[in-house]
């Protein structure tokens, strides 16, 4: 491919996620009392943007940009209250995230650019992740009460921006009249609230147990 401009090039790649969920389930019985809920999520997002190996661009007045962004914003919510109100109550709940994204921006192999200005060539990835999980439950009965709660997250963050061996930059032309600079900029930043919760109670005996697991690769 060629481009050849008079003002700025920009290649920009956007993704956008914005999820909010909430699953509640509650069981009461005269003997047993189960209730279970879950939020399980699977997102896989690929984000690049990139001016291709061989391809040339000039811009003869601006700068020229590489943008890759990549968002996600997650609130989830799972309790459970299970009653029995003569032998067990038992409430579980679950709320997990699995998160692989890449998001790359790059300029190829053999790719020419030339730029004029002194704003010049910007490669730049972004990628932000704000996430809020909350799971609770609650087991309740007059002989034995159980509950169990976990969040889990999983997350596997690639954030790249690079130019690639072989490209050519700014090769010399007598009609700049300014330097142009070169930017080349990785940002991966990640907000993450977990809360897992559990409360139990039992005439005879009562467990809880809450579990708050998150992996950052």
């Amino acid at each position: 491919a060629r481009v050849d401009a008079r003002a700025a090039v920009r290649v920009e790649a956007t993704s956008i996620e914005e999820i909010t969920s909430a699953a509640a389930n509650a069981g009461v019985g005269e003997s047993e009392g189960i209730a279970a809920s879950a939020s399980f999520y699977v997102i896989p997002t690929d984000t690049f943007a990139y001016i291709d190996n061989d391809a040339h661009v000039s811009s003869s007045s601006g700068k020229v940009e590489v943008k890759a962004n990549g968002s996600l914003e997650l609130v989830s919510v799972a309790g459970s209250v299970g009653v029995g109100l003569n032998n067990v109550g038992f409430g579980a709940s679950l709320m997990t995230l699995v998160h692989n994204d890449n998001v790359e921006a790059w300029v190829g192999s053999g790719a020419e650019v030339n730029v004029a200005g002194n704003e010049g060539l910007i490669v730049d990835a972004t990628s932000k992740e704000d996430l809020i999980g909350i799971s609770a439950a609650g087991g309740f009965s007059s002989d034995t009460g159980v509950s169990g709660a976990a969040s889990v997250m999983a997350l596997v963050e690639t954030t790249v921006a690079r130019i690639e061996h072989g490209a050519k930059i700014n090769e010399p032309s007598t009609t700049q009249t300014e330097t142009p600079n070169i930017r080349v900029n990785a940002d991966s930043r990640t907000n993450i609230v977990t809360v897992a919760g559990s409360i139990a109670g039992g005439g005879n005996a009562a467990v809880g147990v809450g579990a708050d697991v998150s992996s950052i690769v």
